[in-house]
């Protein structure tokens, strides 16, 4: 397969993976199985951790690759701009990623998340583990820590922000630290990344 033809089946998976993953929060949702804040950290965490695993799928000798690879959330990002902004209407999907139903919301949440997948795409597609490591404690450290922590944390709220929690925090640090140790070793392995944290003594 040349280069163009694995670099472009490489971004079928990737924007058809998370467009699947999409679209099965917004059916859950629908169906009343998965309330929308826990839908709204499933995607921020699934999709990100989904996009990391794209990445070796890609030619990584090809300069346009990381250009092709941010496309696909800067796509989604592009939707979620235009309707949290009220020029594209699509209330399902504010329904499943907001926590008040307000579009405003997609301009808060998803959109800077994808803001900053395709920043670190593009600046750290290969050689530096910034951009792995970036993307996987985003998704992993934030998406837990919100999740755990409406779950474990109404009992030992923080004394200064009684919006946040010790559990939370807890799983922010954990979660955080598994993902990052977990996407590096992968990255290495694929050859995105020189840097191997099993490896340092």
């Amino acid at each position: 397969m040349d280069v163009l033809s694995r670099s472009l089946a490489a971004w079928l998976v990737t924007a058809g993976g998370c467009a699947a993953l999409i679209a099965s929060l917004r059916f859950f949702v629908r169906a009343r199985a998965v309330g929308e804040t826990l839908s709204r950290k499933l995607l921020h965490t699934g999709c990100g951790l989904l996009y990391l695993l794209c990445w070796p799928l890609y030619d990584l000798r090809w300069p346009w690759s990381p250009v092709l690879c941010a496309s696909a959330p800067a796509l989604a990002t592009l939707h979620f701009l235009l309707v949290g902004l009220g020029l594209q209407s699509d209330p399902e999907l504010v329904k499943s990623f907001t926590r008040r139903g307000e579009r405003s919301e997609l301009l808060l949440g998803p959109a800077p998340y994808g803001c900053i997948h395709v920043a670190a795409t593009l600046a750290y597609w290969q050689g530096a583990p910034a951009g792995v490591l970036v993307i996987a404690v985003l998704c992993a450290g934030d998406g837990l820590a919100d999740i755990l922590g409406r779950r474990m944390g109404q009992s030992n709220k923080w004394a200064h922000n009684r919006d946040k929690s010790r559990a939370g925090t807890l799983a922010f640090f954990i979660g955080a630290a598994l993902a990052a140790f977990a996407a590096l070793e992968f990255a290495a392995a694929k050859g995105l990344v020189s840097h191997r944290l099993s490896r340092l003594t």
